[in-house]
Protein backbone atom coordinates (compact mmCIF):
# COMPACT_ATOMS: atom_id res chain seq x y z
CA UNK A 1 0.00 0.00 0.00
CA UNK A 2 1.10 3.31 -0.60
CA UNK A 3 2.58 5.65 2.26
CA UNK A 4 0.25 8.13 3.67
CA UNK A 5 1.29 11.44 3.98
CA UNK A 6 -0.29 14.48 5.07
CA UNK A 7 -1.85 17.09 3.11
CA UNK A 8 -1.82 14.67 0.40
CA UNK A 9 -4.93 14.27 -2.01
CA UNK A 10 -6.67 11.03 -1.66
CA UNK A 11 -10.42 9.48 -2.18
CA UNK A 12 -12.11 6.95 -0.22
CA UNK A 13 -14.72 4.19 -1.25
CA UNK A 14 -17.39 5.50 1.27
CA UNK A 15 -17.39 9.26 0.43
CA UNK A 16 -20.02 9.22 -2.23
CA UNK A 17 -17.97 5.94 -4.02
CA UNK A 18 -14.56 7.51 -4.06
CA UNK A 19 -15.57 10.39 -6.68
CA UNK A 20 -15.23 13.24 -3.88
CA UNK A 21 -11.62 13.96 -3.93
CA UNK A 22 -10.18 14.92 0.12
CA UNK A 23 -6.97 15.92 1.84
CA UNK A 24 -5.52 14.23 4.28
CA UNK A 25 -5.42 15.98 7.86
CA UNK A 26 -4.49 13.57 10.58
CA UNK A 27 -3.43 9.85 10.71
CA UNK A 28 -3.86 7.46 13.69
CA UNK A 29 -3.98 3.47 13.70
CA UNK A 30 -6.06 1.90 10.92
CA UNK A 31 -7.69 5.59 10.01
CA UNK A 32 -7.10 8.95 8.68
CA UNK A 33 -8.88 12.33 9.05
CA UNK A 34 -10.25 13.88 5.86
CA UNK A 35 -10.91 16.85 5.14
CA UNK A 36 -13.01 17.99 2.02
CA UNK A 37 -16.88 18.92 1.11
CA UNK A 38 -19.17 15.60 2.72
CA UNK A 39 -21.93 17.31 0.86
CA UNK A 40 -20.49 16.15 -2.98
CA UNK A 41 -20.75 19.43 -3.87
CA UNK A 42 -23.90 20.52 -3.02
CA UNK A 43 -23.19 23.13 -0.37
CA UNK A 44 -19.70 23.61 -0.86
CA UNK A 45 -19.22 23.56 2.88
CA UNK A 46 -15.22 22.15 4.12
CA UNK A 47 -15.80 19.54 6.96
CA UNK A 48 -13.55 16.98 8.39
CA UNK A 49 -14.19 13.28 9.64
CA UNK A 50 -12.08 10.10 10.76
CA UNK A 51 -12.13 7.29 8.19
CA UNK A 52 -11.01 3.53 7.73
CA UNK A 53 -7.67 3.05 5.96
CA UNK A 54 -9.72 0.13 4.61
CA UNK A 55 -11.64 1.96 2.08
CA UNK A 56 -8.50 4.94 1.11
CA UNK A 57 -8.02 5.16 -2.56
CA UNK A 58 -5.18 7.03 -4.00
CA UNK A 59 -6.83 7.74 -7.53
CA UNK A 60 -10.10 8.44 -8.61
CA UNK A 61 -11.77 5.28 -9.65
CA UNK A 62 -12.89 5.33 -13.54
CA UNK A 63 -16.16 5.76 -14.48
CA UNK A 64 -17.35 3.02 -17.34
CA UNK A 65 -20.65 3.87 -18.73
CA UNK A 66 -20.09 1.84 -22.02
CA UNK A 67 -23.47 2.72 -23.64
CA UNK A 68 -24.78 2.56 -26.56
CA UNK A 69 -26.13 5.92 -26.97
CA UNK A 70 -28.69 5.42 -30.12
CA UNK A 71 -30.86 2.40 -27.92
CA UNK A 72 -31.40 5.55 -24.92
CA UNK A 73 -35.34 5.97 -24.84
CA UNK A 74 -36.06 9.07 -22.78
CA UNK A 75 -39.61 8.07 -21.75
CA UNK A 76 -37.83 4.90 -19.80
CA UNK A 77 -35.39 7.39 -18.18
CA UNK A 78 -38.74 9.32 -17.36
CA UNK A 79 -39.99 6.86 -15.65
CA UNK A 80 -37.56 5.46 -13.66
CA UNK A 81 -37.09 8.71 -12.11
CA UNK A 82 -40.77 8.99 -11.46
CA UNK A 83 -40.66 5.70 -9.53
CA UNK A 84 -37.33 6.88 -7.72
CA UNK A 85 -38.89 10.00 -6.82
CA UNK A 86 -41.74 7.99 -5.08
CA UNK A 87 -40.35 4.96 -3.70
CA UNK A 88 -36.43 5.74 -2.86
CA UNK A 89 -36.71 6.67 0.55
CA UNK A 90 -33.45 7.92 0.13
CA UNK A 91 -33.23 9.96 -2.33
CA UNK A 92 -36.79 11.23 -0.69
CA UNK A 93 -34.38 12.62 1.98
CA UNK A 94 -32.01 14.24 -0.09
CA UNK A 95 -31.26 18.05 -1.26
CA UNK A 96 -33.68 16.74 -4.25
CA UNK A 97 -36.16 20.06 -4.70
CA UNK A 98 -38.13 18.94 -7.94
CA UNK A 99 -40.92 16.13 -8.06
CA UNK A 100 -43.18 14.85 -11.54
CA UNK A 101 -40.77 14.92 -14.00
CA UNK A 102 -42.58 14.70 -17.63
CA UNK A 103 -40.51 13.85 -21.17
CA UNK A 104 -40.12 17.48 -23.48
CA UNK A 105 -37.97 16.16 -26.31
CA UNK A 106 -34.95 13.54 -26.57
CA UNK A 107 -31.91 14.29 -29.74
CA UNK A 108 -28.57 13.06 -30.58
CA UNK A 109 -25.96 15.72 -30.69
CA UNK A 110 -22.99 15.48 -33.03
CA UNK A 111 -19.85 17.22 -32.45
CA UNK A 112 -17.61 16.32 -35.01
CA UNK A 113 -16.81 12.38 -34.30
CA UNK A 114 -18.24 12.50 -31.13
CA UNK A 115 -22.34 12.01 -30.57
CA UNK A 116 -24.09 12.73 -27.17
CA UNK A 117 -27.72 12.11 -26.07
CA UNK A 118 -29.80 14.61 -24.86
CA UNK A 119 -32.80 14.63 -23.17
CA UNK A 120 -34.91 17.33 -21.95
CA UNK A 121 -37.47 17.07 -19.43
CA UNK A 122 -40.05 19.29 -17.81
CA UNK A 123 -40.40 19.36 -13.50
CA UNK A 124 -42.01 21.08 -10.73
CA UNK A 125 -40.40 22.99 -7.07
CA UNK A 126 -43.28 22.61 -4.37
CA UNK A 127 -44.20 25.70 -2.73
CA UNK A 128 -46.58 27.02 -0.17
CA UNK A 129 -49.34 27.87 -3.02
CA UNK A 130 -49.05 25.69 -5.85
CA UNK A 131 -46.21 23.54 -7.89
CA UNK A 132 -44.02 25.88 -9.77
CA UNK A 133 -42.78 24.77 -13.72
CA UNK A 134 -39.17 23.96 -13.99
CA UNK A 135 -38.24 23.84 -17.85
CA UNK A 136 -35.59 23.07 -19.88
CA UNK A 137 -33.78 20.87 -17.42
CA UNK A 138 -31.19 18.61 -19.60
CA UNK A 139 -29.99 15.06 -18.73
CA UNK A 140 -26.35 14.29 -21.54
CA UNK A 141 -25.66 10.94 -21.66
CA UNK A 142 -22.54 9.93 -23.53
CA UNK A 143 -20.79 6.66 -24.31
CA UNK A 144 -18.83 7.01 -20.84
CA UNK A 145 -20.06 10.19 -18.99
CA UNK A 146 -23.28 11.64 -17.39
CA UNK A 147 -24.42 15.80 -16.94
CA UNK A 148 -27.07 16.80 -15.71
CA UNK A 149 -28.36 20.36 -15.20
CA UNK A 150 -32.12 21.33 -13.25
CA UNK A 151 -32.93 24.54 -13.30
CA UNK A 152 -33.62 24.96 -9.44
CA UNK A 153 -34.87 28.30 -7.91
CA UNK A 154 -32.46 27.60 -5.17
CA UNK A 155 -28.40 27.65 -5.88
CA UNK A 156 -28.02 24.79 -3.03
CA UNK A 157 -30.42 21.88 -3.75
CA UNK A 158 -28.59 18.91 -5.01
CA UNK A 159 -30.60 17.52 -7.94
CA UNK A 160 -27.61 17.20 -10.78
CA UNK A 161 -25.23 15.34 -8.34
CA UNK A 162 -28.43 12.87 -6.82
CA UNK A 163 -29.96 12.67 -10.11
CA UNK A 164 -26.87 11.53 -11.67
CA UNK A 165 -25.39 9.70 -9.36
CA UNK A 166 -28.74 6.95 -9.43
CA UNK A 167 -28.67 7.17 -13.03
CA UNK A 168 -25.14 6.33 -13.75
CA UNK A 169 -26.02 3.17 -11.47
CA UNK A 170 -29.22 2.48 -13.47
CA UNK A 171 -27.62 2.95 -17.07
CA UNK A 172 -24.81 0.31 -15.93
CA UNK A 173 -27.18 -2.60 -15.87
CA UNK A 174 -30.22 -1.04 -17.55
CA UNK A 175 -31.91 -2.94 -21.35
CA UNK A 176 -33.42 -0.60 -22.63
CA UNK A 177 -36.61 -1.73 -24.92
CA UNK A 178 -35.33 -2.97 -28.34
CA UNK A 179 -36.43 0.01 -31.11
CA UNK A 180 -37.41 -2.22 -33.72
CA UNK A 181 -39.66 -3.60 -31.14
CA UNK A 182 -41.15 -0.31 -30.41
CA UNK A 183 -41.90 0.78 -33.79
CA UNK A 184 -43.47 -2.39 -34.50
CA UNK A 185 -46.03 -1.98 -31.62
CA UNK A 186 -46.14 2.08 -32.89
CA UNK A 187 -47.53 0.99 -36.44
CA UNK A 188 -49.77 -1.35 -34.99
CA UNK A 189 -51.09 1.67 -32.90
CA UNK A 190 -51.03 4.10 -35.68
CA UNK A 191 -53.21 1.41 -37.85
CA UNK A 192 -55.81 0.91 -35.34
CA UNK A 193 -56.42 4.87 -34.58
CA UNK A 194 -55.93 5.23 -38.53
CA UNK A 195 -59.16 3.07 -38.40
CA UNK A 196 -61.30 4.10 -35.80
CA UNK A 197 -60.99 7.59 -37.12
CA UNK A 198 -62.09 7.11 -40.36
CA UNK A 199 -65.69 6.11 -39.25
CA UNK A 200 -65.87 7.95 -36.21
CA UNK A 201 -69.02 10.10 -35.91
CA UNK A 202 -69.43 13.44 -34.12
CA UNK A 203 -71.09 12.42 -31.06
CA UNK A 204 -68.59 9.46 -30.28
CA UNK A 205 -66.98 10.73 -27.57
CA UNK A 206 -66.02 7.61 -25.31
CA UNK A 207 -64.42 6.76 -28.71
CA UNK A 208 -62.16 9.76 -28.99
CA UNK A 209 -60.96 9.37 -25.93
CA UNK A 210 -59.80 5.24 -26.82
CA UNK A 211 -58.10 7.36 -29.67
CA UNK A 212 -56.71 10.01 -27.85
CA UNK A 213 -55.58 7.79 -25.21
CA UNK A 214 -53.70 5.26 -27.77
CA UNK A 215 -51.63 8.34 -29.90
CA UNK A 216 -50.43 9.51 -26.51
CA UNK A 217 -49.20 5.62 -25.77
CA UNK A 218 -47.82 6.04 -29.22
CA UNK A 219 -45.80 8.81 -28.40
CA UNK A 220 -44.16 7.34 -25.54
CA UNK A 221 -42.50 4.95 -28.24
CA UNK A 222 -41.29 7.18 -30.07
Amino acid sequence: MKKIELNMTVYHKDIYDGKESMKVIGIRNGEVELEGDYSGGTHAVTQSSWMSIDGLLFEKPKEELNIDIHSINGHEIVNFLIDQLENNEDLRNSDIRFSSPEFVEQTIRKFGKEEDYVLTINAYCPSWTNDSLISDNKIIIGKNKIYTSFQEPFCDDGSDYEIKNILFKWLKTHKFQDKKELEIKWRGIIEFCQQNLTNLSYEDKERLDNIIKELNEAKTLM
